[in-house]
């Protein structure tokens, strides 16, 4: 198998430069970047992706897993993550490589925003990508992946299920949540009827009442959306809310 860093082509995501790979192209012409592979055994079936020690160690998680003794995940030349979506996993290593992020299936994930059929799976893959980052404290691929999302996609696209992948993944409230959020109300503030409101909470509803009522009550609490008292939407959430629990 190449290693991760191999670029599947041309169209990558964004060419950010980065503090962790703004060398990169410094490091090929230096004998450090022939330093030793470190093989990473991903998913349950402990797939074998390969990659450079000196890229790797620019990371600190990676870099203390390959110090003996810091975690259970790393010995020496080997880091063992057994709970990682592999697919997932090589695009955090492609971006540790190049500043970008691939789609699998070597398309801009940017220019999928342009095709209803392919947006709202590109933003789950996004996410997808940002949960593994922040699970291993990688903050730069964090930023990068709410950039993307803040400027290359439009609200249009949202569904609830991007805020229940969230919340799986542990990050209700993170600084993802936040900004999908405001997407939500920045429909509210200026409608151009972008966001199907009823049609998210209802799924919402159907889900997880309880975080979709947190949701629209943090949407009612944002500056400039206007509101009324125990309007018809909310006293509806609250019956169906409380219907549920009597259930």
């Amino acid at each position: 198998m190449a290693y991760p860093g191999s670029a599947p082509g041309e169209n990558a995501i964004a060419d950010v430069p980065t503090p962790l790979t703004a060398n990169v192209f410094d490091l090929a012409q230096e004998p450090s970047f022939a330093s030793p592979m470190v093989t990473i055994f991903v998913g349950p079936e402990a797939t074998p992706i390969k990659a450079h020690k000196s890229i790797l160690t620019k990371c600190e998680y990676f870099a203390k897993c390959l110090q003996s003794g810091h975690f259970e995940e790393g010995d020496k030349n080997e880091i063992n993550m057994r709970d990682a979506d592999v697919d997932t996993f090589v695009k955090i290593i492609q971006f540790l490589y190049t500043g970008k992020l691939y789609d699998g299936d070597d398309k801009d994930i940017k220019l999928l925003a342009r095709q209803p059929c392919c947006t709202s799976a590109s933003i789950s893959k996004l996410i997808s990508v940002h949960a593994i980052a922040n699970k291993y404290c990688i903050e730069e691929i964090c930023t990068h992946v709410e950039a993307l999302l803040d400027k290359g996609f439009s609200a249009e696209h949202l569904a609830w299920r991007h805020f229940q992948q969230i919340e799986e993944a542990g990050m209700r409230g993170s600084p993802l949540w936040e900004m999908l959020k405001m997407k939500v109300v920045s429909e509210l503030v200026y409608p151009s009827f972008a966001v199907n409101l009823k049609a998210m909470l209802d799924d919402g509803l159907a889900f997880d009442s309880e975080m979709a009522i947190d949701l629209l009550h943090g949407l009612a609490t944002e500056n400039g959306v206007s509101t009324c008292p125990a309007g018809l939407l909310w006293r509806y959430l609250m019956h169906q809310h409380r219907y549920q629990n009597l259930q």
